[in-house]
């Protein structure tokens, strides 16, 4: 069957000048023949390039289907939404975020020093912890000089045993002992004074963290050590100052 571009034109035509088209292109506009609707207040607003607009001559039948029935061509029109994002106020009266005391600098933990140690039950904790360490340096003291009393018999012995033939030292002699002591010292520092003293520095992080001292919290950082050795010295000295008061 062939298609008469004219003829259907004619029917376009007449078919939006019906009463009947008319009629149904009222009921779904009841406010206006000629004007697009207003929608509810309920609905979302929908903009000018996306709404339906009223058939005009050159229509085509998918126009014209559309008004008859809107919801024809709902499936290929893109949906506008008009989402909003909820955001949640800021609170006026949260105020300021609180430091971390962790995380401080030497400047912000000044007065949190001052005020800890002010407390007699807090000095006492840091005289305790300060003792604790004294222990252990001297406990490391007395091991290393029995690594270097063991290096000296040795010595001893070799110039004993040279004398007896004889001969002294020679330099290869005086090289292998003096190697020989290099490596106790190694041995001693990486088995003993290393392991004793990580372990010592996590106990004083936790300890002084529980204590409530800024900055303090187990870590080997370099940059984080670098500012706990330097509350300690401060920690150190409101001591003597706090004993020199009494």
């Amino acid at each position: 069957m062939d298609y008469d571009p004219a003829r259907i034109n004619e029917l376009l035509a007449q078919l939006q000048n019906s009463t009947a088209f008319q009629s149904v292109v009222t009921s779904n506009n009841p406010s206006s023949s000629s004007q697009t609707p207003s929608l509810p207040t309920d609905e979302v607003s929908v903009p000018a390039q996306a709404r339906v607009s009223p058939p005009v001559p050159g229509s085509t039948v998918f126009d014209l289907l559309s008004r008859l029935n809107p919801g024809a061509s709902s499936g290929s029109q893109p949906l506008w939404t008009n989402e909003s994002i909820d955001k949640l106020p800021t609170s006026a009266s949260e105020g300021p975020p609180t430091l971390d005391l962790k995380f401080m600098n030497v400047q912000q933990a000044l007065p949190h020093i001052s005020k800890l140690t002010q407390r007699v039950e807090v000095r006492d904790k840091l005289k305790k912890i300060q003792e604790v360490q004294n222990q252990l340096e001297q406990s490391l003291y007395a091991s290393q000089q029995d690594v270097m009393r063991k290096h000296e018999q040795r010595v001893t012995f070799a110039k004993n045993k040279a004398s007896i033939v004889g001969v002294s030292l020679s330099d290869k002699d005086i090289r292998d002992l003096d190697s020989q002591l290099a490596e106790d010292l190694k041995r001693f520092h990486t088995n003993q004074v290393l392991v004793s003293w990580d372990a010592q520095r996590i106990k004083q992080q936790t300890q002084l963290e529980t204590l409530g001292v800024p900055c303090m919290f187990v870590t080997s950082d370099p940059a984080a050590l670098q500012r706990q050795q330097k509350i300690l010295r401060i920690l150190l000295e409101s001591l003597s100052e706090s004993e020199d008061t009494e």
